[in-house]
């Protein structure tokens, strides 16, 4: 089973999964403000949560980080472009756009090239 990515959800999206999981409310709370706020990535480091809840936030999700790469260049007709991705690590680019114009690359050149 593949892990959620709990960090990539709002406050009201924790606190309906927390509730569908048999937890309290107030744990989204807790929980958004150690990721969000605290910045921690390891369910050990929320020391007011019970061991029982970090154990099943382990079994169960993950905290992904937010990376952003971004890559200047030249396309094969000679314009530049500026590839921006803000997703997570190893994922495609958000968007590839024309310097000059600021529009998208309507071919995506480079989108393969990561």
């Amino acid at each position: 089973m593949e892990k959620k990515d709990i960090a990539s959800y709002s406050f009201e999206e924790l606190q309906e999964e927390m509730l569908a999981i048999g937890e309290k409310g107030f744990r989204s709370r807790q929980i958004y403000s150690w990721i969000h706020e605290k910045l921690v990535d390891d369910f050990e480091e929320m020391t007011n949560l019970p061991k029982t809840l970090r154990q099943k936030l382990e079994a169960a999700y993950e905290i992904r980080r937010v990376e952003m790469h971004i890559l200047a260049g030249w396309l094969p007709d000679g314009m530049p472009f500026l590839c921006i991705n803000t997703g997570r690590a190893g994922t495609k680019p958000d968007t590839v756009r024309d310097v000059k114009t600021g529009l998208p690359d309507p071919e995506d050149h480079w989108r393969e090239s990561f």
